[in-house]
């Protein structure tokens, strides 16, 4: 956001959207967790849990992900398909790079399914629905000089139950 060197009738620089796709380096408990789900599945999606580990393995940037064998994209039945619905690290931000996970999560795939999954066209990878919550809390404070903070707290407490990832 600033410049490195004056530039004619440049007077500074600004970052309009904010940057996304990079991680942070894997920390040891994340390597060990990976490796160990890498010898369970064999670079091979069997079970519900191989087709999640192996879609984790295809981008650092998936925060969630959630496996449904025997749907579509559309959550319709489908036998023999498996969907795979994936919420990425943008999805807090209100923006999220969802077609480009998407590509780099079927391109890793492709070789790891089984049978001819890959060539029917049978896995399928799908954002999640984003639902807009309302909540209306009544409260009684006893102290009023508490108010406000006992209002960010119950708001912290709704945010952190409702949290996609950890709530």
């Amino acid at each position: 956001a600033q410049m490195s060197r004056s530039l004619g009738f440049l007077s500074g620089a600004a970052n309009e959207e904010r940057t996304e796709g990079g991680c942070q380096q894997e920390t040891l408990s994340e390597a060990l967790i990976r490796n160990s789900r890498r010898l369970r599945h064999g670079e091979r999606a069997v079970t519900t849990s191989d087709f999640e580990a192996l879609v984790r393995e295809a981008d650092r940037n998936i925060v969630k992900v959630r496996c449904f064998p025997g749907r579509n994209e559309e959550g319709r039945r489908e036998p023999g398909s498996v969907t795979a619905v994936v919420l990425p690290e943008g999805f807090r931000y209100g923006r999220t790079n969802f077609d480009e996970v998407k590509e780099r999560v079927l391109e890793y795939m492709n070789p790891r399914l089984p049978g001819n999954m890959a060539a029917l066209g049978k896995f399928y990878v799908a954002e999640p629905y984003y639902v807009k919550l309302v909540c209306l809390v009544e409260l009684s404070v006893r102290d009023f000089n508490r108010v406000f903070e006992v209002k960010e707290r119950v708001k912290a407490k709704i945010e952190e139950f409702l949290d996609p990832v950890t709530g």
